[in-house]
């Protein structure tokens, strides 16, 4: 994988995602909440909470009334930390390897590159949702 290539991902990734968001900061409280008839009976609300991802401002994020306002604001931070992130890598440092260890405790490692593009395709799959 390409260092050109990562970038233009997560250029892709920021613009989805700001267009999710916008779409959503017109959503009337109801229909915020109300259950979407999909392949998985839920709310917009809970979609976009499982997109997030995030364990901070739980409670705002389940909020109708501010959950754009709180969204906003935290991916502007996310982004921002992410893009700098991505601008300073290299090509060699997408080579590396970078072990983890999952919840269960099991360690894992894969290349950079494999693990920025599963962040990519973990993006998308949410947004589908």
């Amino acid at each position: 994988m390409e260092l050109n290539d990562i970038r233009q991902l997560y250029d892709y990734n920021r613009w989805a995602r700001r267009r999710i968001l916008t779409v959503c900061s017109t959503l009337a409280s109801d229909d915020f909440v109300r259950p979407m008839s999909n392949t998985f009976p839920q709310s917009v609300t809970l979609s976009l909470t499982f997109w997030a991802q995030s364990g901070s401002g739980w409670n705002a994020l389940l909020d109708a009334e501010t959950f754009p306002t709180v969204q906003e604001s935290r991916w502007e931070t996310v982004e921002h930390d992410q893009m700098q992130f991505i601008e300073a890598l290299t090509p060699q440092r997408l080579g590396e390897e970078l072990a983890y260890i999952n919840q269960k405790g099991q360690r894992y490692t894969y290349l950079l590159w494999q693990q920025l593009v599963h962040i990519i395709k973990d993006s998308s799959y949410h947004r589908g949702r």
